[in-house]
């Protein structure tokens, strides 16, 4: 007997703010590596958007960086051509 197999969602999420508020914040990313527990390789590779971070990633990140985690994940507005 065939299941009909649902295609889950992927809850991971790019994060597009992670450069922009670690520095902000005053942090090197050794810094925030010891901070969140998150490697160095792994932030540079959610930085450089390589990866997208699992739920527990984004509120290990935003609890050392103090954000709130929706402000990791926002894209940033695209500039509109004239």
């Amino acid at each position: 007997m065939l299941r009909s197999r649902r295609r889950r969602r992927s809850t991971n999420r790019k994060l597009y703010g992670l450069t922009a508020v670690r520095m902000r914040a005053g942090l090197t990313k050794s810094e925030l590596s010891r901070r969140s527990g998150v490697s160095q390789p792994t932030l540079s590779r959610l930085e450089y958007l390589d990866y997208a971070a699992k739920p527990e990633t984004i509120m290990r990140l935003a609890r050392a960086l103090r954000v709130e985690p929706g402000v990791l994940v926002k894209k940033p507005e695209e500039k509109e051509e004239a």
